[in-house]
């Protein structure tokens, strides 16, 4: 795939409830959204940071700085791009495992729109896809028992979006 622009996009979406850890208690999730635009379609990527590095040394502003600088670059000199030759073309990058992720995961996923096929439609993703997680449990100070989800798979555990909406092409490369 011809990879012909990349649109990074900050969003902030309010939580249902607030998420309290050890390490804080937030309110809203900001996020960046990366697009990838190809000319058969476009993709998009999660990246997962969040917005101060107090779980992880990612966080968002960081990985907008390494995304722009260092990762797009790479990905651009490759002409045409597939989730392999990103995740090669990447590697020497040491670290900013979210922000490559997220990179990666944008070109692939406009590289399946372009052919038709969904992610979450590909039998072989969903059989050989290990996702490695933790579990954050939080310190709160409510006199009530602790409440058990059980983890179900989804798009977000492997960080991917979607937008239904209707396409538009920024004009900046």
């Amino acid at each position: 795939m011809k990879l012909e622009a990349v649109e990074l996009r900050r969003v902030g979406l309010p939580l249902v409830a607030p998420f309290r850890t050890s390490f804080g208690t937030e309110t809203h999730k900001d996020a960046l959204m990366i697009r990838a635009i190809g000319p058969e379609g476009d993709g998009w990527g999660e990246c997962v940071a969040m917005i101060d590095p107090l779980y992880s040394s990612e966080y968002a502003d960081a990985v907008d700085h390494v995304v722009r600088n260092h990762l797009l670059p790479r990905v651009f000199a490759l002409g045409d791009v597939t989730a392999t030759s990103v995740e090669q073309a990447l590697e020497p990058i040491k670290g900013h495992r979210m922000a490559k992720a997220a990179v990666q995961t944008a070109v692939l996923d406009a590289d399946l729109r372009s052919a038709g096929v969904s992610m979450a439609s590909l039998d072989a993703f969903a059989r050989r896809c290990t996702i490695s997680f933790g579990v954050s449990l939080g310190n709160e100070n409510e006199p009530q028992a602790p409440q058990s989800r059980p983890f179900t798979p989804s798009s977000s555990a492997v960080g991917m979006f979607s937008s239904p909406g209707p396409r538009s092409r920024p004009s900046v490369a």
